[in-house]
C-alpha cells in the first residue's frame, strides 16, 4: 500500500471555498456535493485502508473531514489538526470512534446520518436471525462439501422458527422499532428493554433480566458507550435459554467476545449472528471462526446499511452536515454535545 492511493485534488485555495479531506470512496452523488460546495484537497481513493500518518498528516491543512467509523477523531488526531479543523462528518450513525468532548472543546462541528439507514439495517437483521435460526450458512455449506445427504432426514438441519417466537430487543431506538415492525408479519411475540421508560405501538417493555431469560432470540441495538462496553458478558450468557439465538448490530464492543466463545462452548446459548465484532475485520484464525464454532456462529462484514440507495443517502447526508458545518448553517444531524 502507498500513498499513491491518494488524490490531491489542489495545493492551494483558489475559489474561497473551504478545503476538506475525505478518508474514503464515497458515492458518487455525495462527491459532487462536496466538490460542488467545498475544495477536495487530499482524497482517498484506494478500497485498502487509509494508513493513519496519512490521515494524520491531511488534517493540519484542511477545514473539513469526510470519513466513516473506522477513522477516528482522537486525541492525537485534534492535536495533529492544530486548530485547523471546523467540521466532521462521519458516514455512520455511531459516533463513538469520535471524541466528542474534545472536538466540540475545539469548536468542531460534528455530523452524523441517523434515520436514513433504519430500514435496511432492519432488513438485515431479520436475515440474520433468519440465518441463524434456520441454520442457512450451514446448509449452503454442506450443498458445496457435498455432504448433502441423498435420504431424506427428517430431523437433520432443523432449527428454530422466528415465527411465533419470543424476541427480545435491547436497545429501542429507531432501527429497533422498525425491526419490531417487521416481526410483526412474523406473528412473533416482540419485547423490549430500554434504560428509560419508553412505550412502541409494536412492542411491550420488560425487565432486562425477563427479556434475556426469556427470549428466543435477542437483538442488541445499543450504542456503544461506556455504559454499553462489554454489557453482554458471562452473567448474561447464564441467564439466556440455551437453545435462544443471539444477534448484534450494535458495536462489537458491545459484546464481550472471550465469554461468547466461552457460553458457545458452554452450551450456554444456541446460536449467535455478529453483523459488527472486535476488531473488524475478525482475523480468520479467530475462535469464533474455528472449525469447532463455526456452525453456530455467523459473521457479516458490518454490511448492516449496506445497500446502494441507503449507501448514498448516508453520503448525502454526511455531505450535507459538512457542508453546512463549514458554512456556519445548521447540520440536518448534529452529534450532540456531552453532559
Amino acid at each position: 500500500m502507498s500513498d499513491s492511493a491518494t488524490t490531491t485534488i489542489t495545493t492551494t485555495t483558489t475559489s474561497g471555498k473551504p478545503q476538506i479531506a475525505i478518508t474514503v470512496p464515497v458515492p458518487a452523488s455525495a462527491r459532487k456535493l462536496l466538490e460542488e460546495h467545498c475544495e477536495i484537497l487530499f482524497e482517498w481513493t484506494s478500497l485498502d485502508a487509509l494508513p493513519r500518518p496519512t490521515m494524520l498528516s491531511w488534517v493540519s491543512q484542511v477545514s473539513g473531514l469526510f470519513l466513516i467509523s473506522s477513522h477516528h477523531v482522537d486525541e492525537e488526531l485534534l492535536a495533529a489538526a492544530g486548530g485547523s479543523l471546523k467540521a466532521v462528518s462521519t458516514m455512520s450513525v455511531g459516533y463513538d470512534h469520535i471524541d466528542v468532548r474534545g472536538a466540540v472543546a475545539q469548536g468542531i462541528k460534528l455530523g452524523h446520518t441517523p434515520g436514513v439507514l433504519d430500514d435496511t439495517v432492519a432488513d438485515t437483521t431479520i436475515a440474520l436471525m433468519l440465518a441463524a435460526g434456520r441454520r442457512i450458512v450451514e446448509g449452503n455449506q454442506h450443498v458445496l462439501n457435498g455432504t448433502w445427504s441423498s435420504v431424506w432426514i427428517p430431523e437433520w438441519m432443523c432449527g428454530k422458527d422466528l415465527h411465533h417466537s419470543r424476541v427480545g430487543i435491547i436497545g429501542m431506538g429507531r432501527i429497533g422499532e422498525v425491526v419490531a415492525k417487521r416481526l410483526g408479519g412474523f406473528d412473533s411475540e416482540v419485547v423490549f428493554y430500554t434504560r428509560s421508560p419508553k412505550e412502541s405501538p409494536y412492542a411491550k417493555r420488560v425487565e432486562l433480566d425477563t427479556l434475556i431469560s426469556s427470549s428466543d432470540f435477542i437483538v442488541v441495538l445499543v450504542p456503544l458507550n461506556e455504559a454499553t462496553r462489554g454489557f453482554v458478558d458471562a452473567d448474561f450468557f447464564k441467564k439466556m435459554k440455551n437453545d435462544a439465538i443471539l444477534i448484534n448490530m450494535s458495536r462489537g464492543g458491545v459484546v464481550n467476545q472471550e465469554h461468547l466463545i466461552e457460553a458457545l462452548n458452554e452450551n450456554q446459548l444456541g446460536s449467535v449472528g455478529l453483523d459488527v465484532t472486535s476488531p473488524e475485520p475478525l482475523p480468520t484464525d479467530h475462535p469464533l471462526l474455528s472449525p469447532k464454532l463455526r456452525h453456530r456462529v455467523i459473521v457479516t462484514p458490518h454490511i448492516g446499511s449496506a445497500s446502494y440507495r441507503t449507501r448514498d443517502a448516508m453520503g448525502i447526508v454526511a455531505a450535507k452536515n459538512l457542508i453546512a458545518g463549514l458554512t456556519g448553517k445548521p447540520l440536518l444531524h448534529e452529534i450532540p454535545a456531552p453532559k
